[in-house]
This record gives structure tokens, C-alpha cells and sequence, in this order.
């Protein structure tokens, strides 16, 4: 289970960077993992640890289950597919836990 803090926005950023799965439109998640993996080692500077965790999770039922928690908003927008944003002003704190809940 990742850490919330794994969810924070990184000081003096709007946005909590993510990446979108679905953009590598192969058959599994686990093939999309994969894939996405590939690409942030090629086109990023972002390592995964050896034994670091990759937490997936379903950007519509985090924000159901967000909405059903506390009454901000929070949404996604499209920044350089596959990489994403995702923007909410509540306390970083609580989305974050919240966020981290969901995985």
C-alpha cells in the first residue's frame, strides 16, 4: 500500500503529476505498466526504485470515492498525453490520504 505522501503535489506545482494507462491501449494492465515503464525510462528522467511500488488507479471511481469523502472538486486535464494533471484545491493532505486510499 503506498504512503499518502506518495500523492502529494510537490512544492510549488498545481498539479499532481500521472501518467494515463489507457493511452498504450494494450490488452492488460499489467501490459500497460509495462509499457508505460518503457516510456517514462526513454522520454523522462523519472526512475522507478528497484523496489519501489507503482500504484494504479481509476481516475473516475478516485473521484466518486473522493466526492463521497468531502465536498471539493478535483479533476484531471490532458497535458502531454500520456502524461496528465491532476488539480484540486482542498488540503493536500486529505486528497492525498484519500488518493492513496484508492489504489
Amino acid at each position: 500500500m503506498p504512503q499518502s505522501s506518495a500523492f502529494a503535489r510537490r512544492e510549488g506545482k498545481a498539479f499532481l503529476s500521472v501518467y494515463l494507462l489507457d493511452f498504450f491501449q494494450q490488452e492488460t494492465e499489467l501490459e500497460n505498466v509495462i509499457e508505460l515503464k518503457k516510456y517514462m525510462k526513454e522520454k523522462t528522467t523519472f526512475n522507478c526504485k528497484p523496489n519501489g511500488s507503482f500504484p494504479v488507479l481509476n481516475i473516475e471511481q478516485s473521484k466518486q470515492y473522493i466526492f463521497e469523502e468531502i465536498s471539493s472538486q478535483i479533476c484531471h486535464r490532458e497535458k502531454d498525453l500520456p502524461h496528465c494533471g491532476i488539480f484540486y484545491d482542498a488540503n493536500d493532505l486529505l486528497i492525498a490520504k484519500l488518493l492513496a486510499q484508492c489504489v
